[in-house]
């Protein structure tokens, strides 16, 4: 929301939207995928009503794209060609690994979000039915929201990471592969891969954690209070 942003909004572009009127109409892509579907941030470089929100998605890779046009059931195609910018001397293939890390690191990031808005479904009907339960049960119900807070945000005791923490990472990340057509360097590749890992890690964890839901709803019918509505594991798988 606008309210939540911290600068005028004279200085933010407005958001192009393409006309149906007859006529001629420019539309102007900014070669990103799909932003990721955050509240935007933007740059300190900004411009008097044309400051881009922070890109949250990568590059597309210079090369042949086909773009569609869908008008009262009918289809039209134009080919397009994306050229990379000549003073650029790094190699297709030094941009296409560029590219792939950028892609690994942007679809962690969605998923990592699904799972977040997981976590506040969860830590919601939790905090509502500890309310409600007692003794052993209501232990219980705390027990398992200590532990979705931990895969959350880490345990500084153990130095395990948390969901936050490598979103975090994969962000920083991220930004230093999206930041120059330059080839990776060795240090940016190992760490994503190593990112890689600890999110693999903590789907596990994740998933064992949710086993559990089962064994505290059926506590929760046997005392005949409403049982925890499970996440859906579409929104980040």
């Amino acid at each position: 929301p606008a309210s939540a942003l911290n600068i005028p909004l004279f200085w933010i572009r407005p958001q192009q939207l393409l006309s149906a009127a007859n006529g001629t109409h420019r539309f102007i892509w900014d070669l990103h995928y799909t932003p990721i579907n955050t509240p935007p941030s933007y740059p300190i470089s900004a411009i008097y009503k044309n400051t881009a929100p922070r890109p949250t998605s990568p590059w597309v890779m210079p090369e042949d794209y086909m773009v569609k046009l869908s008008i009262d059931g009918k289809v039209f195609s134009q080919s397009l060609t994306i050229k990379m910018d000549p003073r650029v001397k790094t190699s297709k293939a030094e941009l296409q690994k560029q590219h792939d890390l950028a892609i690994t690191c942007y679809e962690a990031r969605k998923k990592i979000i699904g799972i977040s808005q997981a976590t506040v479904s969860l830590h919601n009907q939790l905090k509502d039915l500890g309310t409600k339960a007692s003794g052993e049960l209501a232990a219980s119900l705390k027990s398992f929201d200590n532990k979705i807070t931990t895969m959350d945000k880490g345990n500084p005791g153990d130095k395990l990471k948390g969901f936050s923490q490598v979103y975090a990472t994969f962000t920083g990340l991220f930004e230093d592969l999206e930041g120059a057509d330059m080839p990776v360097p060795s240090q940016v590749n190992e760490a994503v891969l190593k990112n890689e890992i600890e999110l693999k890690r903590l789907y596990n964890n994740w998933d064992k954690t949710k086993s559990e839901i089962a064994a505290i709803n059926k506590k929760l019918k046997e005392v005949g209070m409403p049982v925890i509505n499970e996440p859906d594991n579409s929104s980040y798988k």
